[in-house]
């Protein structure tokens, strides 16, 4: 998990888990925190399915306030 990596490098962070629309309460706590960076996991599921689906980490990338990062999930 990303959040004990960061901790175990000495990184502020937070887990936070809710409740909704992801992409949307994704984006709605990052400003409610202040956050100056947002970081996510993102799953390939393969291209039709993003085309058709759309990415909860893409909307996040798109919408963001704050700089977002992308890590790839293995």
């Amino acid at each position: 998990m990303l959040y004990i990596y960061a901790k175990k490098l000495g990184v502020e962070s937070e887990c936070i888990v809710d409740a909704g629309i992801a992409a949307k309460e994704i984006l709605v706590k990052a400003l409610e925190l202040n956050s100056t960076m947002v970081v996510m996991g993102k799953v390939g599921r393969g291209w039709l399915k993003e085309i058709l689906l759309g990415s909860t980490a893409d909307e996040v990338l798109k919408e963001a306030k704050a700089p977002t990062l992308l890590v790839p999930c293995r």
